[in-house]
């Protein structure tokens, strides 16, 4: 039986436009920065693992003009996620497993949608509310379940994950 072990680094940006009036944004993380799975059964060989409602991030944006009111040209904001490397890479070999082996539930203001991870920015939620928004993301992962984990070795894979909160363009 062979045993697997994904790491997930996530890192976070909030970027400020600065064609924009006053505009303040953060991500937070509120559980789940470091994510693991242990392939370490058949079934999870051949079904994949999930990691459910696993990584909560606090989004908060606010765009304002002069006085504090809400700017009437402010596009709103988007969230997006990308893998800072081209595949998922083994700690202990060359092996490598491509990016689409992983996919994010993500689930914001009542929606879950699937996105396969990607090298390229993805946007997984956005908002047009431009004062004192504050909301979670709830993302969930899964691995090998509709891209199987073809791999013969017992390894470590890591893929460092990047998420940016900005002003949408």
């Amino acid at each position: 039986m062979k045993t697997y072990l994904f790491n997930l680094f996530l890192i976070f940006f909030a970027l400020n436009s600065v064609a924009q009036n006053n505009v303040t944004s953060r991500v937070i993380v509120k559980t789940g920065n470091y994510v693991e799975f242990f392939v370490n059964h058949i079934e999870d060989y051949e079904n994949g693992m999930s990691l459910d409602d696993y990584t909560t991030l606090q989004v908060e944006y606010n765009d304002t003009v002069s006085g504090g009111i809400a700017n009437p040209a402010g596009p709103g904001w988007e969230l997006n996620v990308r893998a800072m490397s081209a595949s998922i890479e083994s700690v202990d070999s060359g092996e490598t497993l491509p990016l689409n082996t992983l996919e994010l539930r993500v689930f914001h203001e009542g929606v879950t949608s699937t996105y396969t991870l990607s090298s390229m920015d993805t946007e997984i939620a956005t908002g047009t509310d431009k004062v004192a928004y504050v909301a979670d993301v709830l993302i969930s992962y899964d691995i090998g379940k509709t891209n199987p984990i073809n791999i013969v070795s017992n390894e470590r894979f890591i893929v460092e994950l990047i998420f940016t909160l900005k002003t949408k363009d």
